[in-house]
């Protein structure tokens, strides 16, 4: 595993009543990723970043 996707809830908010990652994740050719979240019905895309 070379990369890794937190949980976008935050922890320090307390118990959360729903899901808070996506329940959908793809990626596409060029290695983007997208995770879609069924609660807030909302896509999400997420790219490498490469610290200079």
């Amino acid at each position: 595993m070379w990369a890794f996707i937190p949980d976008p809830a935050d922890a320090n908010n307390g118990p959360i009543s729903g899901s808070s990652g996506g329940e959908g994740v793809v990626a596409d050719a060029e290695g983007i990723i997208y995770s879609a979240a069924v609660g807030p019905r909302a896509v999400k895309r997420y790219v490498r970043y490469i610290d200079p």
